[in-house]
C-alpha cells in the first residue's frame, strides 16, 4: 500500500519529502477497515490535522510501525 501511495503522489509531481504516509492504529481508528492516509503538503496542515495525523503516536504510525503494531492487536 505504501508504494502505491508513493507512486500515486509521485505521478502527480508531489513530493514524497513533503508529504506524510501512514495509518490510524486500532483503537484509534473511524472506520472498520485499513486505510492509507497519504498528505501533502504536511505545511499546510491545520491544527487538528497536526494532532490526528502526529508521528510518532499512538494513534498514527508508519506503513512499517503499523505492521509491527498490527502484529500484536488481537483484530
Amino acid at each position: 500500500m505504501q508504494t502505491g501511495m508513493i507512486r500515486f503522489l509521485a505521478s502527480k509531481n508531489v513530493s514524497i519529502a513533503s508529504s506524510l504516509i501512514g495509518f490510524h492504529i486500532p483503537p484509534f481508528i473511524s472506520q472498520k477497515h485499513l486505510h492509507l492516509h497519504g498528505i501533502s503538503p504536511t505545511s499546510e496542515m491545520d491544527l487538528s490535522d497536526r494532532i490526528s495525523f502526529f508521528m510518532p503516536s499512538f494513534w498514527f504510525k508508519s506503513a512499517n510501525e503499523a505492521v509491527e503494531a498490527l502484529k500484536h492487536e488481537d483484530l
